[in-house]
């Protein structure tokens, strides 16, 4: 799903450059939400951990040092969609903490 994703960005950001529209995304990661907090009750009874202990080894079985902050997201929307990106067009920001492994 995500390479259909990063596809049509491209393809939305050719289309777009010839009438300025900036096409650019982003590829989050796992942040700290409340579906987290679902997936970490899960992975903490699994493992039997208290959701504490679970967190940690819930971000190295993930092969993170930890999870996002929503306003880290924020802050990479806002650079995005501000005058200072101008030139980024079909840019894909990773936003993961180093879990996408590929190109």
């Amino acid at each position: 799903m995500n390479a259909a994703l990063l596809n049509l960005t491209k393809c939305l950001a050719d289309r777009g450059v010839a009438d300025g529209v900036r096409v650019n995304a982003i590829n989050p990661g796992s942040i700290a939400t409340e579906r987290l907090q679902i997936r970490l009750r899960s992975f903490a009874a699994e493992h039997g951990l208290a959701i504490s202990a679970a967190e940690p080894e819930m971000a190295k079985a993930s092969r993170i040092a930890r999870f996002g902050r929503a306003d880290e997201i924020a802050r990479v929307v806002a650079f995005l969609a501000s005058p200072s990106a101008s030139y980024c067009q079909g840019a894909i920001v990773d936003v993961d903490g180093g879990a996408t492994r590929t190109l």
